[in-house]
């Protein structure tokens, strides 16, 4: 579509797209691999939805219903649910049977750990082609793959390890922006049906679909504003797309017995209340726009659209306005939800590791003023510009998001890989111009890997400003030693307490039954857990501990969380006075490897 790409093009002619893709993808693949960063080399996954996400899996198989969202080992003896979706848990649980019969459940959940991301990374890469070939055109999109395996906050997204949902939504998300991006060029049903059913089937697997949604209503009104009445056929089935596949898994996704009940944190009636909203938007744009002849008259339709729709949304679904944990326990908001690390405002984050910070950010700031910049030139033609509009929407909205909580970061980076390959072209169109041609390859080249040279050294700085402070120091915590010290058998589970942090991986590796675990459902045992490590009462600790059967006591003293439990006097709270060797006489201590950074107890009757 655009000029700038025809000065590159030839370079990229000898090996198809596709090829290239995968050899880039090989070669990134191998590397992780040969650095030991496999879950099978370290005999560990990334962090607690990983492990959590495997318990989910193990259950199912164990024979636990589709519907069944109770982790009855979690919260123990009471069980408490994780209202995660089951998409992300088939490829896991088809793997993960194939396997076992032959390496044994612990091993074949390692291995299929190492599997399942690479292939979600060699997805996201032909995603990312697909979403800046309406830019770049079809012969150099190998920029958009190359752009995701040097944006560190896009590849640790699909490290092996990470079994998650987020990196299944990163792809999901990319592969809509990329039927997005068709369907305001071509202005094909087809490319419409296929970007709502993409947004569809996201929604599914996480709320955090919910913002994307909105950026791209945004984006097409906005085309609808500027452009005028054209936009709005594909906008109206854009979004009937959106509906029919919502109400088609909503049967799938959510018991009968609860279709009633509206959970913010997973796919129910405020999500089918969304695909709603987006399809009478469309359907009021359609009534009007044959009528609304000015972009004013567009402008002020479509925020009187917005305004009464999103409000009756809100009116239908008040306590789901603040997001996600709208139904959270006050009790846990302020004790545990601000504590999550992902969860931290961008500048609170950028105080702690400002060079990491600024290596997340820095593309998607990028993306932000390039994609203001070409929305501000004049003379565009009426697709590039509808195409302008949309990437710079996605990278705003992301921007803002990632500023309010870090966890957002991939997204931003996802979304600023369009304009991050529009810069490059810019600077290979230069290095044509202005250099030698025996070191234009050469400098071609090191244009394109600039992005992930100027992450790496950003985020060295951290390491250079804190070698000595222990700042960025791991923490020790081998919990596969507790495991194999702290036996127990699926016939006979253990009651642990442990800290919060420690809960999931505490479950993946044996039957224990576990007291508290990093889920907003599970407030009851976060409140017991925070109570237990940070109570300088130690009848109120052992009332807990006695009221839960807990048999076992396990803390990591290098553990971050343990922060928490300080009271600020001395050592008194339970967590302090373990660390400090000062053991009740009510604990046994359980010998353990003094590498392993884990502290054990077994807890004595008297």
């Amino acid at each position: 579509m655009t000029e700038e790409k025809s000065a590159s093009e030839p370079a990229a002619r000898r090996l198809p797209t596709p090829m290239l893709v995968v050899g880039l993808w090989s070669v990134v693949t191998i590397a992780v691999m040969a650095a030991g960063l496999s879950p099978f080399s370290t005999n560990s996954l990334a962090g607690s939805d990983d492990y959590m996400r495997f318990v989910r899996v193990f259950a199912w198989l164990d024979g636990a219903g589709w519907y069944d969202q109770t982790i009855a080992r979690l919260n123990a003896p009471y069980g408490a649910e994780v209202a995660w979706s089951r998409a992300v848990d088939i490829p896991l649980a088809s793997l993960l049977s194939l396997l076992t019969p032959m390496l044994g459940r612990a091993d074949a959940a390692l291995i299929t750990a190492s599997i399942i991301p690479p292939i979600v990374l060699l997805g996201l890469m032909f995603a990312s082609a697909a979403m800046i070939r309406p830019l770049v055109g079809r012969e150099i999109v190998i920029i958009g793959p190359t752009i995701v395996v040097l944006l560190p906050n896009l590849l640790s997204s699909t490290l092996p390890g990470r079994v998650d949902h987020h990196a299944w939504q990163l792809l999901l998300m990319c592969l809509a922006l990329a039927a997005l991006a068709r369907m305001v060029t071509n202005r094909r049903s087809g490319s419409a049906v296929l970007a709502g059913g993409i947004f569809g089937m996201s929604l599914w697997v996480g709320g955090e679909t919910v913002p994307w949604l909105a950026a791209a209503n945004a984006a097409l009104a906005l085309i609808w504003i500027v452009d005028g009445r054209p936009i709005v056929r594909v906008g109206f089935i854009f979004a009937c797309a959106i509906a029919v596949c919502t109400m088609i898994l909503f049967p799938i996704a959510r018991d009968p017995a609860i279709w009633e009940v509206s959970a913010c944190d997973a796919f129910s009636l405020p999500t089918l209340g969304l695909a709603a909203a987006v399809l009478v938007f469309w359907a009021a744009a359609s009534l009007v726009s044959t009528r609304v002849d000015s972009l004013t008259a567009r402008a002020i339709s479509a925020t009187l659209f917005a305004v009464a729709i999103g409000g009756s949304w809100l009116v239908a679904f008040p306590h789901c306005a603040t997001g996600p944990y709208g139904d959270i326990d006050p009790r846990i908001a302020g004790s545990w939800l601000t504590t999550i690390a992902e969860a931290q405002y961008f500048v609170t984050y950028a105080g702690a590791v400002p060079g990491t910070a600024l290596a997340i950010i820095f593309g998607p700031i990028l993306a932000v003023a390039v994609g203001l910049q070409r929305l501000a030139k004049r003379g565009r033609e009426r697709q590039e510009r509808a195409l302008w509009i949309v990437y710079t929407v996605f990278s705003v909205a992301a921007l803002g998001f990632a500023f309010w909580q870090i966890r957002v970061t991939p997204f931003a980076n996802l979304f600023a890989v369009p304009a991050l390959a529009w810069l490059i072209i810019q600077a290979w169109q230069r290095i044509d111009r202005h250099i030698a041609p025996r070191i234009r390859r050469f400098a071609k080249l090191s244009a394109l890997l600039s992005i992930g040279i100027l992450s790496a050294s950003f985020g060295s700085l951290d390491r250079f400003a804190n070698a000595d402070s222990g700042v960025l120091s791991e923490e020790k915590c081998d919990l596969a030693a507790a495991a194999l010290a702290i036996g127990t058998t699926q016939e006979t589970v253990s009651i642990v307490a442990a800290p919060v942090d420690l809960g999931a991986e505490l479950l993946f590796r044996n039957h224990y039954g576990i007291i508290g675990a990093p889920y907003h459902r599970n407030s009851d045992g976060i409140i017991d857990s925070q109570a237990i490590f940070g109570s300088t009462d130690e009848s109120k600790v052992r009332d807990i501990l006695a009221e839960r059967g807990a048999r076992y006591l396990i803390i990591c003293p290098s553990l971050s969380e343990m922060q928490l439990y300080r009271s600020g006097s001395g050592p008194n709270t339970m967590a302090e006075r373990l660390a400090a060797d000062d053991t009740p006489s009510w604990l046994k201590k359980i010998p353990m490897p003094i590498a392993s950074g884990v502290l054990a107890y077994e807890v004595t009757p008297n």
